[in-house]
């Protein structure tokens, strides 16, 4: 197993007996259970939750866990601080979201995001990344916007929402980095389309400035309305 991160940790428990006990929360992360084999029944904050291969448990950042399994029954431990998933969320949101966000209490693991979350930890269990200097944030980021994928939560629908190259997350990404490296050079690529009989040309590099290319990410109204030529062969 890896060793512990301060912002991420997943671990795998396995309980050869039934057992009853209570799990102390530390009010900073989300916990995500996901059985492996067999299942549990938790209580938190007043509310039951029934655990299974098919359907994971998430607990909010706040209260203790009651727990009953069965005997024999293993799964994935994943603790997440809860200002990375907030972070994560941001990020890809373009906005501020409040905060502690609340998660639902299942995540279904039938789904095509869920299998994906799932056999990402499994991979994580495996390899040694997450005390990597340079790969534990990339990854920490990773598990954290495919949670978000496979768990409900308020700004779900609009996380989900196709989203233009223009929209508001990607632009304030390309603004922050234009203004973080002012002089730092940009290349846009352009291809050349080949006529009938050509041979395909090579794509031109063109420098371009961080500014020219913040503008170019700009949607720009149509530079008149008439109706378009066409080409004679």
């Amino acid at each position: 197993m890896d060793e512990p991160h301060p912002s991420l940790t997943v671990d795998k428990t396995w309980y050869a007996e039934a057992v009853h006990l209570r799990v102390p929360d530390d009010g900073t992360g989300y916990v995500v259970s996901i059985p492996v084999h067999g299942a549990f029944e938790a209580v938190h904050r007043g509310h039951a939750v029934d655990a299974d291969p098919a359907r994971a448990a998430v607990f909010q950042p706040d209260g203790d866990v009651d727990l009953r399994c069965g005997a024999d029954c293993s799964c994935y431990v994943v603790w997440i601080d809860m200002s990375v998933l907030a972070d994560v969320l941001e990020h890809y949101l373009g906005h501020a979201v409040h905060r502690p966000l609340t998660l639902a209490t299942t995540l279904d693991l039938d789904t095509a995001a869920g299998r994906t979350w799932t056999a990402l930890i499994r991979l994580l269990d495996t390899v040694p990344v997450l005390h990597h200097p340079l790969l534990a944030e990339p990854v920490q980021e990773t598990v954290a916007a495919r949670l978000l994928l496979a768990v409900d939560h308020p700004y779900r629908e609009e996380l989900d929402a196709p989203t233009h190259s223009w929209g508001p997350g990607p632009v304030k990404r390309l603004v922050d980095a234009v203004e973080a490296f002012p002089r730092y050079p940009v290349h846009r690529h352009r291809t050349r389309r080949p006529q009938r009989g050509q041979r395909a040309r090579p794509a031109r590099v063109l420098p371009t400035s961080p500014r020219g290319l913040a503008h170019r990410a700009t949607p720009q109204r149509p530079a008149g309305s008439g109706t378009p030529r066409t080409r004679r062969r």
